[in-house]
Order: C-alpha cells, then sequence, then structure tokens
C-alpha cells in the first residue's frame, strides 16, 4: 500500500476491508502507528472482531495496553456488525486476564476470569 501511495489520512481507500488489508500489512511490516490509524479508519464503517481483534494486537505492539483491553472487551461485549464465535470470546477473554495482570488490574482480571469460566465451550 505505501509503495502504491496509499495514505491512511486520505479519503481512498474508504471501503472497511481494503483499510484492514492495509493495516494487517502495516502490522506485520512493524509500522504499527500507521497500522492503528488504517485500523481505526475502518472501524468508521465496520466494527467486526476479526478488525477489533487486529486492533488490539497492534494496540499491544505499540505499547498501548488499555486501547488493547478497550479492544478486546468491544468483542466479548460489544460487537454490532457479527457476533464472535465462542473461540474468539475465549481467545479475547484470555487476553483480557493477561493484559489486566500487567495492568494491575485485580478487579479486572477476576472479572474476566469469572466471564471465562461462563463461557460455553
Amino acid at each position: 500500500a505505501l509503495k502504491m501511495g496509499i495514505s491512511t489520512q486520505e479519503t481512498f481507500p474508504v471501503e472497511s476491508f481494503i483499510l484492514e488489508q492495509i493495516g494487517s500489512l502495516l502490522f506485520q511490516a512493524g509500522r504499527y502507528s500507521l497500522a492503528a490509524s488504517a485500523l481505526q479508519r475502518a472501524l468508521n464503517t465496520a466494527r467486526t472482531p476479526s478488525l477489533l481483534v487486529l486492533l488490539a494486537k497492534v494496540n499491544i505492539q505499540d505499547n498501548d495496553l488499555p486501547a488493547a483491553v478497550q479492544n478486546y472487551l468491544t468483542v466479548v461485549e460489544d460487537y454490532s456488525n457479527e457476533t464472535p464465535s465462542n473461540a474468539v470470546k475465549r481467545d479475547c477473554l484470555e487476553q483480557l486476564v493477561a493484559l489486566s495482570t500487567k495492568l494491575k488490574r485485580n478487579t479486572d482480571v477476576a472479572k474476566f476470569q469469572t466471564m471465562l469460566k461462563r463461557l460455553p465451550p
């Protein structure tokens, strides 16, 4: 995307899928700030679990743990375009436990562990 001169700041592309792909490529290239920017733009038109999980992974690499927590939590509690599978919810809850432990949020750790135990297999 960068070789083609496509910027995350321009109005093109606006298609969520394209922006998610650009964000994914930027993430793989280690360009976390640009990846986050592309993914944030994609969230303006679609709030899919896969997009939110990818953004959370970018947030972690960019050392923005509170934003990662919020994105994983959105997948678990407040998705709007599609319902995540229990496997996706489980992965998100496991990440939430790990991140909350790192952030020393003991109340949240207990809350997410309880949610994880109640999740059907």
